[in-house]
């Protein structure tokens, strides 16, 4: 009789458990701690955000395993009074998203890419770093402006894997010419949010509807930096 009553549950129910907390963390999880693509297949990471005093540094790393490939960054940002200027670095060896009109920078296809073998992105692998200054002109704006320098590779398809479509073929990742790319970048955002402060440091205050509009220029040369 106990081992009746200690049998496992049947695979449906113990599917109807799982199931649903794999569509959570597939769909809202963050990139830093799980991430899957056809580059790097799974992705398992971390990352740390420690504050001293207006110097805030951040950790990240995780391991590809598909890509068989370590990724970190680490950078630093020092702040202000009142936050009205801020100045940071940061260095990092990552896979990264080629950028497109229609996707924004913290998009993630990790949902459609693991479930149906759907991805709408490419990739490539970025390693350098870059420094910047930003100022407040006035409430709900930033102003940005920096340097950055690094070492753009392609990168191909490692895994074809998928839960519920085996039978797809995954897209090709599209080559990039290989180069260094050194580049001065400007920003200027509006984010119409309220920013409260919050400890030693300022966050925007929960809002179900905002807009948020960044205008960015990008300009590359051989001769920065020379």
């Amino acid at each position: 009789i106990d081992s009746v009553e200690h049998l496992p549950k049947p695979i449906l129910k113990q599917a109807t458990a799982v199931i649903p907390l794999a569509v959570l963390i597939t769909t809202f999880g963050a990139d830093d701690y799980f991430r899957f693509n056809r580059v790097e297949g799974a992705y398992l990471g971390g990352a740390i955000q420690p504050r001293f005093g207006k110097l805030t540094s951040r950790v990240a790393g995780g391991y590809a395993f598909s890509a068989k490939r370590w990724q970190g960054s680490f950078g630093l940002t020092y702040a202000l009074p009142e936050n009205w200027a801020q100045f940071g670095f940061r260095f990092y060896d990552q896979i990264v998203r080629r950028p497109a009109l229609i996707t924004t920078p913290d998009v993630s296809s990790t949902f459609e890419a693991l479930w149906f073998k759907f991805d709408g992105l490419d990739y490539y692998r970025e390693r350098g770093g870059s420094v910047w200054a930003e100022i407040k002109p006035i409430n709900h704006t930033r102003l940005r402006a920096g340097l950055r320098s690094v070492k753009q590779s392609s990168q191909g398809v490692n895994t074809d894997f998928s839960i519920f479509r085996p039978d797809r073929l995954p897209r090709e990742n599209p080559s990039i010419i290989g180069r260094d790319l050194r580049s001065t970048f400007a920003s200027f955002t509006f984010d119409s949010r309220k920013r409260i402060k919050t400890g030693r440091s300022d966050q925007f205050d929960f809002s179900v509807s905002y807009l948020r509009a960044t205008l960015r220029a990008d300009w590359s040369s051989p001769d920065i930096l020379n």
